[in-house]
């Protein structure tokens, strides 16, 4: 008991002390940036919180397999193309979410990556649950929310590893880390290796989530925070994983500087000749009513983001599966000129929804 209390206090210390530190390193960067034009102040470029370009029924169920076996959900797949092939690297929960949230070990070892191979309209033609490979030993741990990036002709997975602190499983405590790491996909053994976490040159919460990543140039770009800041990392070593800071720059978008921060969803894709297309997402509410995503273009010369949509491209709220509240993007695919957004719904199933690029273009407005 003595034990236990003692591992509460020094794990309540240290998210204290990592608090102030980053309260400390907020007001120093705010201070040195007072002059900066972090808002846009143009109210009739104000982007919205309201609708949705993309409405809820056009949203499809892509995934309708293995639900035997993974009755949990299968949701949150990354996508990626490789020898001719189409997959999606998925999350499959091996328990439903009451069972996690009453039993510690159900919900630490929980969670398997399970590789689909499908057809262009995302038809399932087989599915495996990759073995995990090289994975820490010692500790307790599950990986999920697969997004896939690929590089020097590899396929890479980079996703969430939620670690527990030594007393979870003795009592009733939602605590968590999640640190953001890179595994390598093996599609011929069915394995995912882990290959380790990459190193910024700043300093991280015990909560990292939604790093996005693009090979750009033959170079590979962390994509880390859009707003309030919006923050680049640049790989520097491979071997390693070391990457350095590219772009810091404050980003408030009126219309959503209310919302105390903007996060990544999707991975960079091709949009045309100068810009790249990928997603952001907010949550709205203090009981979470819904997720809301936004497109954006951004620069090919500069990696700096110069449109958004007006309106969010998609909302939860009339979602499938255990929450209505949640679509998650985590992933992007051109189809001739228009996309195919990829995600989970309610955390249960995964989805899909066309978004037509005429559309999409209308509802753009500039945040240079």
């Amino acid at each position: 008991m003595l034990t236990e209390k003692k591992l509460i206090l020094e794990h309540q210390v240290r998210r204290l002390e990592e608090v102030s530190k980053r309260l400390a390193a907020a007001v120093e960067t705010v201070d040195s940036r007072l002059n900066a034009k972090t808002i846009l102040d143009v109210e009739s470029d104000a982007v919205s919180c309201d609708g949705a370009l993309i409405p809820s029924e056009a949203v499809q169920i892509i995934i309708r397999e293995g639900f035997d076996r993974y009755p949990g959900g299968i949701y949150n797949p990354g996508h990626f193309t490789c020898a001719g092939k189409s997959y999606l690297l998925a999350r499959g929960e091996k328990h439903m979410e009451i069972e996690r949230a009453r039993d510690a070990s159900k919900m630490m070892r929980g969670s398997a990556p399970l590789l689909t191979e499908c057809s262009p309209d995302f038809t399932v033609q087989s599915m495996k649950e990759l073995q995990l490979v090289g994975f820490p030993s010692r500790v307790d741990f599950r990986a999920e929310d697969f997004r896939v990036f690929i590089f020097q002709e590899q396929v890479y997975a980079h996703h969430s590893l939620i670690q527990f602190p030594p007393y979870f499983r003795y009592r009733d405590d939602k605590t968590y880390f999640s640190k953001q790491v890179i595994s390598r996909v093996d599609i011929e053994k069915k394995q995912l290796v882990y290959c380790g976490a990459p190193a910024l040159d700043r300093n991280l919460a015990l909560i990292e989530k939604n790093w996005l990543y693009l090979e750009h140039d033959g170079e590979v770009y962390l994509f880390y925070g859009f707003s309030p800041f919006y923050l680049v990392q640049k790989l520097v070593s491979w071997g390693r994983f070391e990457f350095k800071t590219f772009i810091d720059m404050p980003l408030r978008i009126f219309g959503l500087h209310h919302l105390p921060y903007v996060s990544f969803s999707s991975n960079p894709v091709e949009y045309d000749e100068k810009h790249y297309l990928l997603f952001v997402h907010a949550r709205r509410g203090k009981q979470i009513l819904d997720y809301l995503h936004w497109g954006v273009l951004i620069s090919k010369t500069t990696l700096k983001p110069v449109f958004i949509s007006k309106k969010p491209v998609l909302r939860g709220g009339n979602a499938r599966g255990v929450y209505p509240h949640v679509i998650f993007i985590t992933a992007v695919i051109p189809s001739g000129r228009d996309f195919d957004i990829i995600m989970g719904e309610g955390d249960y199933y995964s989805s899909v929804a066309k978004l037509e690029r005429s559309l999409f273009e209308k509802n753009l407005i500039s945040i240079e």
